[in-house]
């Protein structure tokens, strides 16, 4: 589950999938770039109109983490690929490098 919070935002969180709010969590305070946090388990019947309101945002933060990932495997195919482009051609003109440098 992802959330975003804000100094002072209450949030629950159904974890297990069986239309039941598991965890509570609070954004106490912010300092010095630590968060406290207050987290608690609770059992709580997720309201109907809330449940299809959560699904919607889960997979607003799917499709972006899905977006950062597919960004991630882009940059790291090209690079891939540059490295197997420049052994190639060190390669195929070592003879001419080692004339060079000599």
């Amino acid at each position: 589950m992802v959330g975003s919070f804000t100094v002072g935002d209450e949030k629950n969180f159904d974890v297990t999938s069986d239309d039941f709010y598991d965890i509570f969590v609070r954004l106490n305070s912010i300092i010095n770039n630590k968060a406290n946090l207050t987290v608690m388990s609770v059992y709580e019947k997720i309201p109907f109109e809330e449940k299809d309101e959560n699904k919607d945002e889960d997979k607003e933060n799917i499709k972006e983490e899905d977006k950062i990932m597919r960004d991630i495997w882009l940059v790291v195919s090209l690079v891939i690929v540059l490295l197997i482009v420049v052994l190639v051609v060190i390669y195929k003109y070592k003879k001419k490098i080692k004339l060079i440098f000599k």
